[in-house]
């Protein structure tokens, strides 16, 4: 079988997307699946590291943050099945303009881009593009792919009659830091005592406005913890996270190393005690997966779309500060040995249920089924027309 994977970007600037595709080609290619991903390449960096000759980067013309890259089109017309991950950019105008001409099936994984919240940011844009391809893709469509059962019924609710099927993002699952790599690790941030970390993309959807509120109540408490704010600017967000830390007298309290990649984010899960993401909305995190794979106990918002408490991995709370507050406080309380323990509980459940390998089978079972039809897989929640 010859599937392509088309997205926007392969870079960091894709968010993300690029890990979860890479992740994907790499399983598949060693299954025996001849995958493949097509891009437009982002010129602002050397090598996206994407997938070696199993990667296809085009160039692209215009506002990058539209990428078009007319050179997509033709790279589809090969596929036996093409897998669209994200909406709203020129990807979408490919794969429509593709499928026109040849018969290829068709998957669509949005990555939560048809979440009430996220649909409700830069709404005329995402009107437009609707109207002109994202419907009719979504219509022609095999199967839509949610990450998470909550994110499969709101598909649903935007009226489309197609199969949905939930499939989780999965993550490669490290050795467990010993205490010398922690320390040095907390060491290499300039970081004497304990850590929070946050790891993600520093954007008004991902709660740290709240965060940083109910940090402001929690840390004259907690002197002896730090909460680190890692991840890549956008929309400006850093200067007014940094603004309200530094207005409710908590910035000394507060770290903002950056975008942290490779060794450098596998430090800083490695340096950290807990970990956090207060989202107002998401697919289904990465990064939750990547800080419970690194045994760390996670507080997390009911719009994240996993239930950590249903298997003792962590908290669920609003995304509210005085919610956020009670948590930290709580979690703050419990015993090292405490934390240790609810943190293994989650690696047992990132092993068990999210490892790439488990996960990039069932997405090979969905396309097998999209081919050939029979009796659908157990990743399909919804039948279309039904």
């Amino acid at each position: 079988m010859r599937v392509t994977h088309v997205t926007w970007l392969m870079s960091h600037r894709g968010g993300g997307i690029p890990p979860v595709v890479r992740a994907f080609v790499r399983e598949q290619r060693q299954t025996g699946v001849h995958a493949l991903v097509v891009s437009a390449r982002d010129p602002t960096v050397n090598s996206s590291g994407a997938t070696g000759s199993a990667s296809i980067e085009l160039p692209a013309y215009g506002p990058l943050a539209f990428g078009f890259a007319p050179g997509v089109i033709a790279k589809l017309k090969d596929a036996d099945l093409v897998h669209l991950h994200g909406l709203f950019t020129w990807p979408s105008f490919a794969v429509d303009a593709a499928l026109r001409r040849g018969e290829a099936r068709f998957l669509i994984s949005p990555h939560g881009m048809l979440e009430p919240w996220a649909l409700a940011r830069s709404q005329w844009k995402k009107a437009l593009f609707r109207g002109l391809v994202e419907n009719r893709n979504l219509r022609r469509a095999d199967v839509v792919h949610a990450l998470c059962e909550a994110e499969a019924r709101n598909i649903r609710r935007l009226g489309l009659a197609r199969s949905v099927a939930v499939i989780p993002n999965g993550v490669d699952v490290p050795a467990v830091a010993d205490e010398s790599a922690r320390a040095g690790s907390r060491r290499a941030l300039e970081i004497d005592g304990r850590v929070l970390l946050f790891l993600g993309r520093i954007h008004p959807k991902k709660g740290l406005i709240p965060l940083i509120r109910a940090w402001s109540k929690v840390a004259p408490r907690r002197r002896d913890w730090t909460l680190v704010v890692a991840g890549p600017d956008q929309l400006g967000h850093r200067a007014e996270v940094e603004a309200l830390a530094f207005s409710l007298g908590v910035a000394n309290r507060v770290r903002f190393p950056g975008p942290l990649y490779g060794e450098a984010k596998q430090a800083a899960l490695n340096a950290a005690e807990a970990f956090i993401l207060p989202s107002f909305s998401e697919g289904f995190s990465m990064a939750v997966l990547e800080a419970m794979a690194a045994r760390l106990p996670v507080v997390l918002t009911p719009e994240c779309n996993f239930n950590v408490e249903a298997f003792g991995a962590g908290w669920v709370t609003t995304p509210e500060p005085d919610s956020l507050a009670s948590t930290l406080d709580a979690m703050m309380g419990a015993s090292a040995y405490e934390l240790q323990t609810i943190g293994e509980r989650g690696r047992r459940e990132v092993v068990a249920n999210y490892s790439w390998a488990h996960v990039s089978a069932k997405m090979v079972e969905l396309y097998r089924w999209i081919a050939g039809g029979g009796t659908p897989p157990d990743s399909i929640l919804f039948r279309a027309g039904v």
